[in-house]
């Protein structure tokens, strides 16, 4: 296997990963704007206007996230583990070390705002009180980690912004060179998937 295959199948499959848990922050930002995003329905008690935050299933919703996002930052590690040494000779840790840092900033962050809901759900069904100032202190907390969670996932869609450009020229190239190759009579007959069909055998052909 060529140098370029073992990057693509190394950072290709930790890439699928990241999008997995991608997947996962737009649930976090409607969970955050129902418990925090100011809204009339949740402060003017009137019947069928006034809606009552469910902290309860909000932290079920956040743990069950938690879980998932742990499945997939030990099914990253276990893809880097075994590819450690490929990793090493291709020069891939700050790729590889980036997507885990991604994965393990969205956990801490999360965490840190499911122990904040989950005290406002105890005292929401009076288990216990939650002082506006240990309120403060603990959201002062999941803000470092929003702030951290943030600029590494900037870092790894601009990234991957970038790698796509590159994949869609190097692309647009052997699409050239693959068309090249026919007349044009024959060519006009082809359909976009006989052109891509082309490329991939090319592609075998050069290994």
């Amino acid at each position: 296997m060529s140098q370029e295959n073992k990057i693509e199948n190394v950072v290709g499959e930790i890439s699928d990963l990241f999008f997995m848990a991608d997947e996962f922050y737009a649930d976090y930002i409607r969970i955050y704007n129902e418990c925090y995003k100011f809204s009339l329905r949740k402060i003017i008690p009137i019947p069928f206007i006034f809606k009552p935050i469910d902290y309860k299933v909000h932290t079920e919703e956040l743990s069950r996230i938690l879980n998932e996002l742990k499945r997939i930052e030990l099914k990253t590690k276990h893809i880097i583990k075994r590819n450690r040494k490929d990793i090493q000779n291709l020069g891939l840790n700050n790729r590889v070390n980036m997507f885990v840092d991604y994965i393990g900033s969205f956990w801490m962050m999360l965490s840190k705002l499911e122990s904040i809901i989950d005290r406002l759900a105890e005292q929401s069904e009076g288990i216990r009180k939650f002082p506006s100032k240990e309120h403060s202190i603990m959201l002062d907390e999941y803000q470092r980690e929003s702030c951290i969670f943030q600029a590494s996932r900037e870092t790894v869609h601009s990234y991957i912004s970038d790698s796509l450009k590159e994949h869609k020229e190097d692309l647009m190239k052997e699409m050239e060179e693959a068309i090249e190759c026919i007349e044009e009579e024959e060519l006009e007959k082809l359909s976009p998937e006989e052109v891509v069909n082309l490329i991939k055998l090319r592609r075998t052909r050069n290994k």
